[in-house]
């Protein structure tokens, strides 16, 4: 696989019609997106984040998922939207041992209260803008660059894409070019021209890092093994057992 810095730019030489082709796949497939967590929605409903309802339950819940399952996560902004707490503005008002009491069932709860609790103040100053402000929203404590941008791209509705290992190991496999999360990011924005490309986009190849291109891939089933010149070659080479061993770690 060749390295990224082989070419000025990763994805310069590949035609927009493999874009194109991949948000065709991922259209046709909704439902398996829907079995990974992403409902496709209009370009600016939170509703692509599971059924979420509003930009602040999407905050809330990228602040929650880092180190627990989605499942844990929709569990606990449920939980707080049956009490009316699944908004910033009535977090604000609640102390972090409160946050946390709420919170209970998620890992590593008490240091999400007081990031919660933060970005609910943050709130208070700035409004929805804070959804659209990505330094912002990277002073929280433990709010890092992929938290960030998502709550930018999905409760801000801002043309950004968060850099997440999905993206890297799915698009370096997809195009025989390593890159980085970074590179991977950048090089989607550039290719992409629409708020909703760059959702169905980010929810597309996460749904495939996460059911199918995993560090032990299973190509055989993969959405998009059409497009991708890793599974092609190992496919190619001897079935899914290759396409597994050529992975080189275990799921």
């Amino acid at each position: 696989m060749r390295s990224s810095s082989d070419e000025p730019s990763a994805l310069g030489s590949v035609k927009r019609s493999l874009y194109s082709d991949l948000l065709h796949v991922f259209l046709k497939e909704r439902e398996t997106l829907r079995k990974a967590g992403w409902v496709v929605s209009d370009p600016e409903s939170p509703a692509w984040w599971d059924d979420l309802q509003s930009p602040h339950e999407i905050a809330i819940a990228a602040v929650l998922v880092q180190l627990n399952s989605w499942e844990k996560v929709k569990e606990a902004v449920v939980y707080l939207r049956e009490r009316g707490l699944a908004d910033l503005r009535a977090l604000s008002g609640l102390s972090v041992e409160r946050i946390d009491s709420l919170i209970s069932g998620i890992n590593f709860h008490k240091s999400k209260a007081e990031r919660l609790k933060r970005l609910a103040e943050l709130y208070l100053e700035k409004g929805d803008e804070l959804f659209k402000q990505y330094e912002t929203l990277r002073s929280i404590k433990g709010v890092g660059e992929e938290t960030a941008r998502a709550i930018m791209l999905f409760a801000g509705n801002v043309m950004t894409v968060p850099p997440s290992d999905y993206l890297s190991r799915v698009l370096s496999r997809v195009l025989g070019v390593k890159l980085t999360k970074e590179e991977a990011s950048k090089d989607v924005l550039r290719a992409l021209g629409s708020l909703f490309e760059l959702k169905l986009f980010y929810a597309g190849i996460t749904t495939v890092g996460k059911l199918f291109c995993k560090p032990r891939p299973r190509c055989e089933k993969c959405i998009i093994r059409a497009y991708c010149k890793y599974a092609d070659e190992a496919l190619r080479v001897g079935g899914e057992a290759a396409a597994s061993v050529a992975g080189g770690q275990s799921s």
